[in-house]
């Protein structure tokens, strides 16, 4: 601000002599600061959807028919690796799946705390979702509900752990049956879009682990912090790594292997029936605890 201004009283370029600084009572400096330095506390989740998805091979036209699970290697199936709008491969979806939506993630950076915030980790759970939508080129999306031998045998083949700093530190969790699910369907549903069972309708149970209610999850009695980016422990990932080859036969076990495509017999009791091209199940991952960041000077 200029020292010579127009006043009212005085006339043009009347002489304004700067004021001296105001020296704040220890009181009123405490006050200033906490207004400086609001920080904001909230429990608002962090989530990310982890997919797998097993395609199925063929040994002649008609079967019989086996759906393998594909092992993606060390770096294995990554939640919070992907933000809203990139592709989700990292976690096990294709290319083709599109881009990733506030269906799948919460995340703007992957790896990456939202706006720079400190999330204080309590514990972290594994919701099933009860449909998995698949992109099938020149048809659109359709939905695959979850299969209980591929959804068995994935809890038995894999493994859980944090990775903290580009996976320089690791922590172990466990399986995926030590983690439930803090939410998610409950209950059943009758299946009244598909084939009709011998002895009746019946309802499908939806999968869950544990009972689905806000307190059921994976606790972390020692707490963990997931830092702002460029500090220790600025980025993370919850890694599912694949211990075991997951091969689920048609026929449902490889005894009934051969008898699983015997179309033949299927149709005699049923009219027959068309075996899937995949078996997908989605996961998502979600991060119960409370995140704390400078607040908006805006609202």
């Amino acid at each position: 601000m200029s020292r010579y201004a127009t006043h009212p009283n005085y006339g043009s370029g009347a002489r304004i002599s700067p004021r001296a600084e105001i020296v704040l009572d220890p009181c009123a400096g405490d006050a200033a600061d906490s207004l400086e330095n609001q920080r904001f506390v909230t429990s608002a989740p962090y989530y990310s959807t982890v997919r797998f998805r097993a395609d199925r091979t063929e040994d002649d036209a008609g079967g019989p028919y086996d759906w393998t699970l594909a092992n993606p290697g060390p770096r294995g199936r990554r939640a919070f690796g992907y933000a809203v709008g990139d592709d989700m491969v990292p976690a096990g979806f294709l290319a083709g799946d599109g881009q990733a939506t506030y269906s799948e993630t919460n995340l703007q950076t992957r790896n990456q705390t939202i706006g720079d915030t400190i999330v204080e980790i309590l514990g972290i759970c594994i919701l099933w979702h009860q449909a998995a939508p698949v992109v099938v080129p020149e048809v659109g999306v359709r939905y695959r509900q979850p299969d209980y031998a591929f959804l068995s045998a994935l809890e038995r083949s894999m493994s859980v752990e944090f990775g903290l700093n580009g996976d320089a530190q690791t922590i172990r969790l466990g399986t995926m049956a030590m983690i439930p699910g803090a939410g998610g369907l409950a209950g059943g549903a009758p299946f009244s879009a598909g084939l009709p069972f011998l002895d009746g309708a019946q309802n499908e149970p939806f999968a869950g682990n544990g009972w689905q209610t806000k307190g059921n999850f994976f606790r972390l009695p020692e707490g963990m912090r997931w830092m702002p980016n460029n500090q220790a422990d600025g980025t993370l990932n919850v890694i599912f790594q694949q211990q075991h080859d997951v091969i689920i036969p048609s026929g449902g076990t490889p005894e009934n292997r051969p008898l699983g495509t015997d179309q033949a017999a299927i149709a005699s009791v049923s009219g027959g029936y068309n075996y899937p091209t995949e078996l997908v199940i989605d996961a998502k991952v979600y991060l119960v605890g409370q995140q704390t960041g400078a607040r908006s000077r805006t609202l």
